[in-house]
């Protein structure tokens, strides 16, 4: 156990990406006075409506299949018997058995779909993100600033030198 461990250690530490010296990870601003910092960027509307139906569609799927798997089970213990019964083969229980096999045919494909849906929620979510907007504040200059408050507001300015 402790060999695998070290063994795995050691891949891992022989795949981890090494830092480079020509690479400037801190990205210094091009004034030193400016202050940068990232704003995410919303998803369209259009993409967000994707993403919910994907995602509902996954989860119908999965109720569906559920649905079914448990269907299947009723007809299952109706038909199943774990000693001797004496009883004789019927239509009616040769109906429950077809029922099972439908039923799980139909619980199958509610669960391939739902983890069809599944993974194009996820590949969807992934592929639209819409990324960071990179906004710099100059502190030197003069910036207004109204703050509403209970019966009134404030009004300031703030500025650097």
């Amino acid at each position: 156990m402790r060999r695998g461990v070290l063994v795995l250690a050691i891949v891992f530490a022989g795949t981890v990406a090494r830092a480079r010296a020509d690479v400037d990870y801190f990205k210094a601003a091009q004034k030193p006075t400016t202050v940068t910092y990232h704003v995410g960027n919303d998803r369209p509307e259009r993409t967000r409506w994707l993403i919910g139906g994907l995602g509902g569609a996954a989860g119908l799927s999965l109720l569906a299949g559920a649905y079914f798997n448990f269907e299947a089970h009723d007809a299952a213990t109706k038909v199943s018997a774990h000693t001797l019964t004496g009883k004789v083969w019927s239509d009616d229980l040769q109906g429950d058995y077809d029922r099972i096999h439908s039923s799980n045919v139909k619980a199958i494909v509610g669960y391939s779909l739902a983890g069809a849906f599944a993974i194009a929620t996820i590949v969807v979510v992934l592929k639209s993100d819409p990324g960071e907007t990179d906004v710099e504040v100059d502190p030197t200059k003069p910036t207004a600033m109204i703050a509403p408050t209970p019966g009134g507001a404030i009004v300031g300015a703030s500025w650097g030198f």
